[in-house]
């Protein structure tokens, strides 16, 4: 759908005009897709070591442009970025979860690494994605953190969740399905 957008305006500096940036936006893409979607969904679905999605965000953070160049993946904001923040705010909304489908211990592994040095260009990435002017007025981070607070009153809303996760969790585990549109392979390497 990003590519579509890409060619509807293609002024829109959404893929790179130059040839070069525009390998690297596709290479970026493409370990985004390839790699960390399927770690990502490893970790919380099929109780994957935390290590491998670890080892790809460090791979991703180390294609990232230095913050000099302008902050992003490929430095000006592109489609390389429109793919991958949607992902990482999943896994920190998840992380602050404490998604019940993970492997005992991956939710505090994978906190503790994000928060060491080890991913600090990966922290002002994120940063500098959730300061531009278009998430900053649709991505409404305090609401969210609401939702997924310890002092939510209700319980019960908290535990209708958690079982609706872990049953769209089972599904997904025996049948692929994530939704009417979207289907994932159901064999995994943990």
């Amino acid at each position: 759908m990003l590519y579509f957008l890409a060619d509807l305006f293609p002024t829109s500096g959404l893929l790179p005009a130059d040839p070069e940036q525009r390998a690297r936006a596709r290479l970026f893409i493409h370990i985004a897709d390839a790699q960390f979607v399927p770690a990502w969904a490893g970790l919380f679905f099929f109780g994957a070591p935390a290590e491998g999605l670890l080892a790809v965000l460090e791979r991703l953070q180390g294609m990232l442009a230095p913050p000099a160049e302008g902050g992003y993946a490929l430095g000006p904001w592109s489609i390389a970025d429109a793919v991958l923040v949607p992902f990482i705010l999943r896994l920190d909304m998840m992380l602050s979860m404490g998604a019940p489908t993970m492997a005992p211990g991956a939710d505090e592994e994978v906190k503790a690494a994000l928060a060491s040095a080890r991913f600090s260009r990966l922290k002002t990435y994120l940063e500098d994605n959730k300061a531009r002017a278009s998430m900053a007025s649709t991505y409404d981070e305090v609401s969210l953190g609401m939702l997924i607070s310890e002092d939510i009153s209700d319980h019960l809303i908290k535990a209708a969740v958690h079982e609706k996760m872990v049953q769209r969790t089972e599904r997904l585990r025996k049948t692929g399905v994530v939704t009417s549109e979207i289907k994932v392979p159901v064999t995994w390497d943990v």
